[in-house]
């Protein structure tokens, strides 16, 4: 893992807990999803999870550059998702 990747994930470690709304079943997230290509064609996303209470960002900015980087990182938050289900659910 880069340099890049590994704050991107420390990032995100920190911010779905503080994200995460317990269910009965699990957990749920209230997240926006950015997609840009400036006009030279360099393609970004970004990743913002918001807070439960006012719908503020817990994090400004998550950038995802580069081929393959979208699907690896939803991989690492379904880990992450998963593992925080079972932690917080209301019900067993």
């Amino acid at each position: 893992m880069d340099e890049d990747e590994y704050k991107v994930v420390r990032q995100l470690e920190a911010a779905m807990p503080r994200a995460a709304q317990p269910q009965k079943a699990g957990v749920s997230f209230d997240l926006r999803l950015y997609f840009r290509e400036n006009n030279d064609g360099y393609r970004w996303a970004e990743v913002a999870f918001l807070d439960r209470e006012g719908g503020h960002r817990i994090i400004e900015q998550m950038p995802l550059v580069g081929d393959g980087v979208v699907p690896w990182f939803f991989g690492r938050i379904a880990d992450l998702g998963f593992s925080l289900a079972v932690e917080r659910r209301t019900e067993e």
